[in-house]
């Protein structure tokens, strides 16, 4: 995401390297990668409304006025579970999921390429979770979008992704999802023997 430049080795998306790109070029990519923060109300200005906050990429990247810009993502608005009654709404106002919904939006209103979700629903409770991760999977499907998932939770994990680097004292290791998910039924229940999978998008 370029929000910090990498202390060695490059990071490069559709092979360029990020972090030797012009500021110029670099505003132009960034529509196609997007991410979601672990709070997702940072993303939402607190003194807009929903109308505004979701409607705020389209007039920052496609130059659109806010009712055109508006106009436009009202499907997607009702894709993400919102309505209309929503838009008037300021952040403070809404559920976790909401805010989460809302996020999802502003993001997709761009067609991304790549997503960056940094724990998306560790702040919501299991049932909102599962509704959000569903709603991730769909978006996915219909898109074409890629996700890179941040999470400690590997029931997630297991729901959401094809492989899984697991990071563990200092050292990575890469799975397919059928091999971790036989990690996390051995070692997790070896070290945790009341160890329950949770949240599953898949089956909620």
């Amino acid at each position: 995401m370029c929000l910090e430049k990498p202390s060695s080795g490059r990071v490069t998306m559709q092979g360029m390297d990020l972090s030797r790109m012009r500021s110029t070029r670099l505003r132009e990519l960034r529509q196609s990668f997007q991410m979601i923060f672990q709070h997702p109300e940072v993303s939402l200005n607190p003194r807009m409304t929903l109308a505004e906050s979701v409607a705020e990429p389209l007039v920052v990247h496609r130059k659109l006025s806010p009712g055109d810009a508006l106009a436009r993502i009202r499907p997607l608005i009702s894709r993400v579970g919102l309505r209309d009654e929503h838009l008037a709404r300021y952040p403070h106002q809404l559920s976790g999921g909401e805010v989460q919904r809302a996020v999802l939006a502003r993001i997709f209103s761009l067609w991304p390429k790549l997503v960056v979700a940094d724990e998306p629903t560790s702040m919501l409770d299991v049932s909102v979770q599962a509704q959000v991760l569903r709603l991730m999977q769909d978006l996915q499907r219909e898109t074409g979008v890629s996700y890179v998932f941040i999470s400690h939770d590997p029931d997630v994990m297991c729901a959401m992704c094809d492989q899984v680097l697991w990071i563990e004292k200092g050292t990575g290791k890469l799975f397919d999802r059928d091999a971790f998910a036989k990690r996390v039924r051995t070692e997790y229940r070896t070290i945790t023997p009341d160890y329950r999978p949770g949240c599953d998008a898949r089956a909620c």
